[in-house]
C-alpha cells in the first residue's frame, strides 16, 4: 500500500523533504524567497501554509521520498516504544 501525503505540510516536514533547516524555511517564506506556499502574519506570529505539490516541484520526487522515508522510520520507532 502506497502512503499518500496530505495537500499541506508542516514546516518540519518541508524541512526534512528539502533538507533545509526549519528556520530557513520560515524566513524564506516570510521574505518570499521560497515559493512552496505562503506565510501569513497574524498579530505578532506567522502561520504557514506549505503545499505538498509546490514542495514536490521545488525538490522533485526525491524530496517527497525523503519525507515518506522519515515518516516510516518515525512510525517504526513509535511501534518499538509501544512494544
Amino acid at each position: 500500500m502506497e502512503e499518500t501525503l496530505s495537500p499541506r505540510l508542516t514546516v518540519k516536514e518541508a524541512s526534512i523533504a528539502l533538507d533545509i533547516p526549519e528556520q530557513a524555511i520560515r524566513i524564506g517564506m516570510q521574505r518570499g524567497l521560497l515559493n512552496i506556499g505562503y506565510a501569513m502574519k497574524e498579530n505578532q506570529q506567522y502561520a504557514y501554509y506549505i503545499s505538498t505539490n509546490l514542495v514536490k516541484e521545488y525538490g522533485g520526487d526525491v524530496a517527497i521520498q525523503k519525507l515518506l522515508n522519515w515518516r516510516k522510520l518515525n512510525e517504526e520507532k513509535t511501534i518499538e516504544k509501544m512494544g
